[in-house]
């Protein structure tokens, strides 16, 4: 089974130094029971918090110490400690690009459009740092910027692609081989609300009703685009939710 400890991690620029993805047997509570999912990733999260503490505490200086602590708090759902964390992380490696495409990941609005280009300064061509960006563009509704920042991050990603193919080639002692080409996909990424199978206003309140019981952050940033709500030909039910993600992604 795969380990709990080491989840949480989208993006391997993203992970801290020494974090792998790993596998272990099923997990066991102490009574012998297999312990569900969610239990082995709250007993996780505790863990992971506690260790990254105790590391920034070892070691202040530490910048991953730091951007580890405020990964962890991210997936603890504590926004609040992730994003100091995290800038505490840039203050003492300001050079280090994944601390800042780190912030970029735990934070929103113009913090993470700021985190997000400083990145981008440090490593052209950084696709994931373009995707983070059109993320709070999108939440704007500011879909010319989001476009162009998914138009540049899929530029980098196919000159990437071709330059690994061409290195491939050059050690294959036979020359050209034929390749499966596999589409390229968006990572814009996609929420499925139960509300897309209702009536628009009907799953305009759906949303409504989840956004204004959760705390303000990214959440629910895709509506805005997502073609199976198609908020924007229904402006009318779905007005003071565009109005709710816009205002959290100033």
């Amino acid at each position: 089974m795969y380990d709990e400890r080491f989840a949480g991690y989208d993006h391997p620029s993203i992970a801290p130094a020494g974090i792998t993805r790993r596998w272990s047997p099923i997990a066991r509570s102490p009574t012998g029971a297999p312990r569900s999912a969610a239990s082995r990733r709250r007993s996780a999260l505790t863990t992971a918090v506690h260790h990254a503490d105790e590391a920034c505490r070892l070691d202040p200086s530490s910048g991953e110490a730091w951007a580890a602590l405020g990964l962890v708090s991210h997936q603890a759902r504590d926004p609040e400690r992730a994003v100091a964390a995290a800038r505490r992380a840039t203050a003492l490696e300001p050079d280090n690009w994944r601390h800042h495409l780190r912030l970029a990941y735990v934070s929103w609005s113009e913090e993470r459009l700021r985190a997000a280009h400083r990145a981008l300064k440090l490593l052209r061509g950084l696709a994931l740092a373009h995707w983070l960006a059109a993320t709070a563009h999108t939440a704007r509704q500011a879909f010319a910027e989001a476009e162009q920042e998914l138009i540049a991050g899929r530029t980098h990603c196919n000159r990437w692609r071709q330059r690994r193919s061409y290195e491939d080639d050059a050690r294959r002692p036979y020359g050209r081989t034929e390749r499966i080409r596999r589409d390229d996909r968006s990572r814009a990424g996609n929420c499925h609300f139960r509300g897309a199978q209702w009536p628009s206003c009907r799953a305009a309140r759906l949303v409504h009703d989840a956004l204004s019981r959760t705390p303000p952050g990214n959440g629910g940033w895709t509506v805005p685009v997502d073609p199976l709500l198609n908020a924007a030909a229904h402006p009318e039910p779905w007005g003071p939710v565009l109005a709710i993600l816009r205002n959290r992604a100033a």
